[in-house]
């Protein structure tokens, strides 16, 4: 049997690693949920999605036609498509379970039918494997990959998806389940979509949805469900991004590799705003929430990383005068649970970066002991910098960041 995906094996000697030319999963038993289940017993109708739309998922998404089963006329070999019911139970499921963990779409103005059939697909393969029935593993992965190769056939024949919110929102789950479902070869395929993830995200355009944020405020002719529905779109494009970005953050933590977003470039991003605004069932209860302001605040990353800087930032040295020195938060700004836990993840990503140049540091120090017989009078020297103040640096960088 094949390893688990973090436990080397006979076969490949490796965590992580795959075979290409190992057996692909196939999928032989339909799932079958009796009537008093507790998943259709404790399942909300909130999310259902409508005969026409799963067909059209079936069709998009597996090629296949409806009434068809798997195989026939050349569609989808091994693919076996649960019920309108029970696909509508999986999506509830990744509502109750996971969407707190990618809260993107602005569920008051969603409707599931609107929504891309990959993006649909890919929300049925998070709820199924929540749901722990029988087969619905195999289901998950084979689907899984099926939704990736239709949103990559989508992008390739429209090549204006790569701006869409739903469409980047569809690619970062395939993305996350790939890398978390348990299956080796899902997981180096996830591995190798991080990269085109991270670039679509970076050519949103964020000059666009500032201008957009700032009309929002300033127009007093729209409609209030106008400017609702207008600043609900622009903060699922600034959740979105911080979703990928969290994606992101958790390569240094799969397989020890940094990741591709730069402090720099996640400075002038907005965080996301508290979820009393986002969860306003209708636009008078937003506005009532907003008050005199008009828009819901969104200070600027960097105004709450101000008081991280000084351990976050390379010093030039251990003397204080030479360290950058920054404010408290201002007291005004409350961060909210999600602003907070990015400000931890930017801070576990700078701990990650320590310990990559202390490992550098370390192996530098102990080959030049070696090559000068132990002989320190002499100390080699790291760019402007000798052994023994790099070592002080480092040391200091680590002090503040386990105070932070």
């Amino acid at each position: 049997m094949a390893s688990p995906p973090n436990v080397p094996s006979n076969e490949d000697d490796w965590a992580f690693a795959w075979n290409p030319s190992s057996a692909t999963v196939r999928q032989s038993q339909p799932i079958h949920v009796c009537d008093d289940d507790p998943l259709f017993l404790n399942h909300s109708s909130r999310h259902d999605m409508s005969a026409a739309t799963w067909d059209g998922v079936r069709t998009t998404v597996c090629g296949e036609q409806p009434g068809e089963h798997p195989g026939e006329h050349g569609t989808a070999p091994g693919v076996i498509l649960p019920s309108l019911k029970i696909a509508n139970a999986f999506v509830g499921l990744f509502f109750k379970h996971f969407f707190c963990q990618a809260p993107v779409l602005h569920e008051p103005t969603m409707s599931i039918d609107a929504l891309p059939p990959p993006l649909i697909a890919i929300m049925v393969v998070i709820g199924a494997k929540y749901s722990h029935l029988r087969h619905t593993r195999r289901f998950s992965i084979l689907l899984l990959d099926k939704a990736r190769r239709s949103l990559q056939t989508a992008i390739e024949n429209d090549t204006r998806l790569v701006r869409s919110t739903h469409t980047i929102y569809a690619y970062a789950l395939i993305c996350y389940t790939g890398l978390w479902c348990g299956n080796k070869r899902a997981f180096e395929i996830a591995e190798s979509l991080r990269g085109t993830l991270v670039t679509y995200v970076r050519r949103l355009p964020h000059e666009e949805m500032q201008a957009q944020t700032n009309q929002i405020a300033t127009q007093g002719q729209i409609s209030l469900e106008t400017q609702w529905q207008q600043w609900a779109a622009a903060e699922m494009r600034r959740k979105l991004k911080w979703f990928v970005f969290t994606l992101d953050s958790q390569f240094p933590v799969l397989l020890n590799i940094r990741g591709m977003f730069s402090l720099a470039e996640i400075s002038d991003w907005e965080l996301p705003c508290d979820e009393e605004f986002w969860a306003a069932s209708t636009a008078r209860s937003w506005k009532r929430l907003l008050g005199m302001a008009p828009i819901p605040p969104a200070p600027q990353f960097t105004t709450a990383l101000l008081p991280f800087l000084p351990a976050l930032v390379h010093g030039t040295g251990t003397d204080s005068s030479n360290s950058l020195r920054c404010g408290p938060v201002p007291l005004s700004m409350r961060l909210n649970q999600w602003s907070a836990f990015l400000l931890l993840t930017v801070v576990s990503n700078q701990a990650f970066e320590l310990s990559q140049e202390w490992t550098l540091a370390e192996a530098f120090r102990r080959e030049t002991a070696q090559d000068s017989g132990g002989d320190t009078s002499n100390e080699t020297t790291v760019g402007d910098e000798s052994i023994s103040v790099k070592f002080n640096n480092l040391l200091d960088r680590k002090a503040k960041i386990s105070g932070k």
